[in-house]
């Protein structure tokens, strides 16, 4: 009863003050009157009372600046209550505790509020004053109080931009304070916030100031554009105008935009953008960061954050980037788009690490790929001309779907040259179920300094590494003036062994790029200017009838300097050479038997008298013949040339292709049960200048 009678008690005093401006209760809770706030700013008896506002007031109720006024003086409190407003024409400063509880500044003035700051969920500043918030008036902005609609039914844009206004402005009142870049953070309860205008929201400081901008939601608000609009690629989220340096994004999901984050930061030093726990649907691109002249010193990370029926899910120009523990789905609203989900150019590092790249079900395009690898001279320097690495480590790539893994472009026009020219792409401890048939690495222009393929499952990929048959500008093993070609392909045991073929390289590597292809375990890839085939394990013998009967052989690619004579040794080669043969077993019905044969082989020149030459000599070191009474051997005939017979003996100037191999012919009655194997002694080393014997290749 008497919790009751002291409610009645302050209804009746709070009617028996309706019709006044402004209320005040004191500390001792009496309740009193004044006609206007600037009264209530000046008077003695003010310091320790609440002032509350339940009505719109006038400016000239409102206006409390004067020459010996400068503020709310903090050492009383101001609430406005909802249906109560301040309408102040000229500047309203506070310093002390404001709470806007419902109520709202809904003049021309300009508001700068210093001292502590109340809003809940509510419009406060409907006005068309300035609003600056003191470092510390709020630990972050909210845009509700700028009007922004958590139904999405209106426009939030406007109160963005409010909200942006007020982070630069208070930007460098937080400098003065701490130093360096401060850091300011516009927080979003839930809800559905769009962003319908073309332009989107735009942040840019033209005074250049540095501010760190953090835009986030501990809901996982949704903030979405002109969803209709998506496919055009035309309306913007976040616009950042050459005004980024260190902002983030958290827990926020972005929908409907053409670009919903357009990130410039005009190439400045220290910058970064982070991206964490957010969400892009129905976007024609999520990121994009302009250009290599743009946006090039900045540090990109994005984490567990989930990318579907979004067309372009990064575009990269920045110095590094990192994605990680993300979703990146294929296509927009389950139709496959081909357009790589990753644009990656500029002259960067990117990592992508413990991600999962989702195809479309049953999808299989040959126009699909996840990854753009891109060298171009717009987005490069003659210093700089390449994007340095692609890393990807611990991914799975879903093989719901068919889609190339990863295309490489080098469009660039400045030339090759080692250093930071060079690039390379490296896939390890990953999963590459959704290639289906197409390469993981595909040459479309030109070519990357490197690619290395280390412990990763390639799921029914015909081959690794591959050139596209429109690209005529695919590495091409060297000749003796040009230099050596800056490419080297590496794929190891592990990663081989998943193929269907794990004995032949030829069927993982396009042929064309054989060459280039080394292997820690091949006994040829140290000398792969040489053989120009990695010989990994055992070389299958087939039938050599024209030999005669009984007879098997083996061809392995060489390389023969028909170029020039005038520098000696450029195809010196010396290997020791093992070939098998069954003894004629299996002519005879013994598979048990089985002959061997050691020979040394080299090639050499030299002049016969009549004209210059150059030769094959074979050196047998152990003939260990088997079969009937030990009687047949496998010691080889070796010649040049891919046919059952040949010569030793060539002109050094041949160009005619014979010059292009070296075939082994032996004994035995079952090729299957019949190989070669080689151990080079000496050789020239592809791309290794300082192993190149007389002139640099």
């Amino acid at each position: 009863m008497k919790h009751f009678l002291l409610v009645a008690l302050f209804i009746t005093m709070l009617a028996g003050y309706a019709d006044a401006a402004i209320q005040v209760i004191s500390k001792e809770g009496i309740y009193t009157s004044k006609p206007d706030l600037a009264t209530a700013a000046k008077s003695k008896d003010g310091a320790g009372q609440t002032f509350i506002v339940t009505s719109a007031l006038s400016a000239v109720q409102s206006n409390i600046s004067s020459a010996t006024l400068h503020g709310w003086p903090a050492d009383r409190s101001l609430r406005v209550e909802k249906g109560g407003s301040i309408n102040n024409t000229t500047s309203f400063v506070t310093f002390g505790h404001v709470n806007m509880n419902g109520g709202t500044f809904g003049g021309t003035g300009r508001v700068t509020i210093n001292g502590s700051f109340e809003s809940g969920q509510y419009d406060v500043f409907p006005g068309g004053g300035l609003v600056t918030f003191g470092p510390k008036a709020a630990k972050y902005i909210n845009p509700l109080i700028f009007g922004a609609d958590p139904t999405g039914a209106t426009s939030s844009r406007a109160a963005f931009v409010k909200s942006i206004g007020v982070a630069l402005r208070l930007a460098p009142q937080l400098t003065a304070i701490g130093g360096g870049a401060p850091f300011v953070t516009i927080k979003l309860p839930g809800g559905r916030y769009s962003i319908p205008e073309p332009d989107g929201v735009v942040v840019q400081n033209p005074g250049g100031f540095l501010f760190n901008l953090a835009v986030e939601s501990d809901e996982g608000a949704n903030i979405v554009g002109n969803a209709a609009s998506n496919a055009t690629g035309t309306n913007k989220g976040f616009d950042f105008q050459g005004s980024a340096f260190k902002n983030i994004f958290r827990k926020l999901v972005f929908s409907g935009f053409g670009t919903a984050i357009k990130f410039d930061s005009s190439n400045r030093d220290q910058s970064f953008l982070s991206i964490e726990n957010c969400e892009s649907n129905f976007n024609d691109t999520f990121l994009d960061t302009v250009s290599f002249e743009n946006s090039r010193s900045t540090i990109v990370t994005i984490e567990k954050t989930d990318a579907w029926s979004t067309r372009v899910f990064v575009k990269s120009y920045t110095d590094g980037m990192t994605i990680s523990n993300s979703w990146i789905y294929a296509g927009i609203n389950g139709v496959t788009s081909p357009d790589a989900l990753l644009y990656l150019s500029g002259e960067g590092l990117v990592k992508l690490e413990n991600s999962f790249f989702i195809p479309n079900i049953g999808e299989n395009s040959s126009s699909a790929r996840w990854i753009d690898f891109v060298n171009d001279t717009a987005q490069s320097t003659g210093g700089n001309r390449s994007l340095h690495n692609v890393i990807v480590t611990g991914s799975r790539v879903g093989a719901e779907g068919s889609r190339a893994f990863i295309w490489t472009y080098d469009n660039s026009s400045f030339p090759l040259s080692g250093g930071a020219n060079t690039s390379s792409v490296v896939v390890q401890d990953s999963f590459l179920g959704g290639v289906g048939g197409y390469p993981v690495v595909t040459y479309k222009t030109g070519y990357p300094g490197s690619v290395n393929l280390r412990n990763c499952q390639a799921v029914r990929s015909s081959k690794i590494v591959a050139v596209d048959p429109a690209n005529t500008t695919y590495p091409k093993p060297t000749v003796p003036s040009t230099g050596p070609v800056g490419h080297v392909i590496m794929i190891d045991e592990a990663t081989r062994l998943s193929q269907a073929n794990s004995n032949n390289t030829a069927s993982l590597i396009d042929p064309l790029l054989e060459p280039f292809t080394y292997d820690t375990t091949s006994q040829t890839s140290k000398y792969k200017r040489s053989i120009t085939k990695n010989i990994d394990y055992r070389l299958a013998a087939v039938n050599a009838p024209g030999a005669g009967t009984n007879k098997v052989k083996v061809t392995i690619p060489i390389f023969f300097d028909s170029a020039s004579t005038t520098v000696p040794n450029r195809d010196i080669l010396t290997f020791l050479l093992v070939t098998v043969g069954d003894g004629l077993g299996y002519a005879t019905a013994h598979p048990e038997y089985r002959s061997t044969s050691v020979s040394l082989v080299s090639m050499i020149g030299g002049f016969n008298g009549a004209t210059s030459e150059k030769k094959i000599i074979v050196t047998p070191i152990q003939d260990a013949m088997g079969g009937v009474s030990y009687g047949s051997s496998a010691t080889p005939t070796v010649f040049f040339g891919t046919g059952d017979t040949g010569s030793a003996v060539i002109s050094p100037t041949s160009t005619t292709g014979t010059e292009k191999n070296m075939t082994f012919v032996w004994t035995s009655s079952d090729p299957p049960a019949s190989w070669a194997y080689i151990v080079p002694i000496s050789g020239i080393r592809e791309n290794q200048q300082d192993k190149a014997q007389y002139t640099v290749w």
